[in-house]
């Protein structure tokens, strides 16, 4: 049995992944806005401490980017390698982030999903719960005026209070 390791995403341990990460994530991410270095590098609050891998092997086979805004969790991006997909990874990258996102007095962690994809099961398994249309909307009002159309139209949000 291969021994799994979870790992906060420093900065170091970012910089160290960087090549693996953007491959799971060009593979997993195919519908989402594509992400390169600058986008894995960008600085946002306390996104070094909530953020997080698991490594097999000295290999990166999932990451977890988190930042905090206010007192919410905020996934940025979550995915684990084709290769592992279905074992766990996810849930194992959600459990730790519970416990890191209560030490920072975090009352809830809220993902932002496409609609009618994978990840939606994924966390309703995991607990959390879709915002409603109404609920929804008033989340969009955070958002540019040039997105929020969009993002109502294709995009759901998810959120899970600890």
């Amino acid at each position: 049995m291969v021994k799994l390791i979870t790992k906060v995403l420093s900065k170091n341990n970012l910089n160290r992944y960087l090549k693996e990460i953007i491959s799971i994530d060009r593979f997993q991410m195919r519908e989402f806005e594509k992400w390169g270095k600058d986008n894995f590098l960008l600085d946002l609050h306390l996104k070094f401490d909530l953020s997080l891998c698991i490594v097999a092997n000295n290999k990166l086979i999932g990451y977890c980017i988190v930042s905090k805004k206010g007192k919410v969790a905020h996934i940025h991006r979550i995915a684990v390698s084709p290769k592992h997909s279905g074992k766990c990874i996810g849930h194992i990258m959600i459990e730790f982030l519970k416990q890191k996102a209560k030490k920072y007095n975090c009352q809830k962690i809220v993902a932002e999903t496409l609609r009618n994809i994978k990840s939606n099961k994924f966390y309703r398994k995991e607990g959390f719960r879709q915002l409603n249309l109404a609920e929804q909307k008033n989340y969009s009002l955070k958002k540019e005026p040039e997105i929020r159309q969009k993002f109502m139209k294709k995009s759901c949000v998810f959120e899970l209070k600890i």
